[in-house]
């Protein structure tokens, strides 16, 4: 019910989604000129720069406008003030003695003869702790079948950029042989980068990029 927090929220909740629009309007899933990339990564970090910014403005205002219309009502309001110190001193005061008591039947509690006394009960319960747990791996699968379609798409627009020559007609520009040949090694050099970053291994050979700069010809 606070605008500052819903703000806060907002701000930090939403910025990749604006990243991702930014990316499409910039060409993201295809190959890129380095001057291109380098404005991308520029204006990309400009929005989170900007994200936490605000995230961080607009979360101090809620923390601040909370504590001072505690302390004004509470200076209004005496009895207020006074209630709140006796659910303060209540509270440590259940906080105690229900640990005391939790720490006194935990360590004398037999479950198997409490499940014998309690059958219904301890059914009921069983069941509210698997109903959670099985609508979240229908969910999981379900996100995971619809993740896998993402990713062989993902795969299939990347195989098409390993021959730029033939499928030059998915670039947003028009480029020449020079510039097929520039992308295909930055692609490829990214890529690499990519894989490194992830823990795997590349391969430095000189046949390699001479088959990859064949593949992008063709």
């Amino acid at each position: 019910g606070n605008w500052a927090l819903f703000c806060a929220t907002a701000s930090f909740a939403f910025y990749p989604i604006v990243m991702s629009m930014l990316g499409m309007c910039f060409f993201m899933e295809g190959p890129q000129r380095d001057t291109e990339v380098t404005d991308l990564m520029r204006i990309f970090r400009r929005v989170e720069v900007i994200a936490f910014t605000f995230t961080a403005l607009f979360a101090g205002l809620w923390v601040y406008q909370a504590y001072s219309r505690i302390n004004e009502s509470s200076e209004k309001h005496p009895i207020l003030k006074s209630g709140m110190n006796i659910i303060l001193k209540e509270s440590r005061e259940f906080y105690d003695n229900g640990k005391k008591w939790a720490t006194e039947h935990i360590s004398h509690f037999d479950f198997v003869h409490w499940i014998s006394a309690h059958p219904i009960f301890a059914m009921n319960c069983m069941l509210n702790t698997l109903e959670p747990v099985i609508s979240f791996y229908t969910k999981f699968v379900l996100t995971s079948m619809m993740s896998t379609d993402w990713m062989l798409n993902r795969v299939s627009n990347e195989k098409k950029f390993e021959f730029l020559t033939a499928n030059r007609d998915l670039l947003p520009y028009d480029a020449t042989s020079a510039e097929v040949e520039t992308l295909s090694r930055s692609r490829a050099m990214r890529l690499d980068a990519l894989v490194v970053a992830f823990g795997g291994a590349v391969e430095e050979d000189m046949d390699v990029s001479k088959e990859r700069s064949r593949r992008a010809r063709k």
